[in-house]
């Protein structure tokens, strides 16, 4: 695999994608809504934008979320 191109790779890569995007809910959406995502995190990429804070925000932010709402309401 290390001796195929990138190009090859990358293109085999988002086609993968862009067809498990699809079949999810069969719509053409999602695959936008994946492209739309990839080129943002390309633009993070070259922004040098920290990506682990961002990360965390989305795996982290719903709990957290629904605790402050717990403690709001006890208190």
């Amino acid at each position: 695999i290390l001796r195929i191109p990138f190009s090859v790779v990358a293109a085999a890569l988002n086609m993968i994608c862009a067809i498990g995007a699809y079949t999810v809910h069969s719509s053409m959406f999602d695959v936008v809504m994946m492209l739309v995502f990839g080129v943002v995190g390309y633009l993070f990429k070259k922004l040098r934008y920290p990506l682990a804070p961002l990360v965390l925000a989305l795996v982290l932010g719903d709990m957290a979320e629904s605790s402050f709402r717990q403690s709001m309401l006890l208190s």
